[in-house]
């Protein structure tokens, strides 16, 4: 699902510095807001440097109700070639983390208007190692059979959730964890 920069966790998201667009000659802070509010983005976690996939504790508490949920892993080529042939995928980004909110100016592309307002985030953000991908439009992408890899249970999924979830992709070519203690 690509989600609209408002509907994510951080309430900073998309945070940029922008000119007033009341002010002669701005009116393309216009345009640029409504690229930022109808885009959708889609969010990933790589593992940190040393990190063996998928251990990192906050990202289960957080994303994964309390280890109750699972993990799933793309195969990323596969994926972004799916979702640039049939969706209106706009661009791959690998967050950076930093404290300054960047600028969007008259000269900034497209591409750049989405880096600098999906692809920035503060340093409290920095465990979540993100990468992102930005489509013109929020909602629902759906993934090209071979994008997915693996799925990972954590620790305190329902018998009933673990089954359904393998019984649902049976046939696919995808390995199943289990994270143990």
């Amino acid at each position: 699902h690509a989600s609209s920069f408002k509907s994510l966790n951080d309430p900073f998201e998309a945070s940029v510095e922008l000119p007033s667009e009341d002010m002669k000659g701005n009116e393309w802070v216009i345009t640029v807001k409504q690229a930022i509010y109808s885009a959708g983005v889609y969010s990933l976690v790589k593992p940190l440097d040393g990190e063996t996939f998928p251990s990192n504790e906050l990202m289960w508490a957080h994303y994964a109700d309390s280890h109750k949920g699972f993990c799933i892993e793309y195969d990323l080529d596969i994926l972004m070639k799916n979702l640039s042939l049939r969706f209106d995928s706009r661009c791959l980004i690998n967050v950076s983390y930093q404290e300054d909110r960047p600028e969007i100016t008259s000269v900034d592309d497209m591409d750049s208007i989405y880096l600098k307002a999906f692809g920035t985030k503060s340093r409290a953000w920095e465990k979540e190692n993100e990468t992102r991908i930005i489509f013109m439009t929020q909602g629902i992408k759906p993934v090209v059979n071979g994008a997915v890899r693996a799925i990972y249970f954590g620790l305190n999924i329902t018998n009933e959730n673990r089954t359904a979830i393998i019984n649902g992709l049976r046939g696919r070519n995808i390995d199943f964890y289990q994270i143990e203690r």
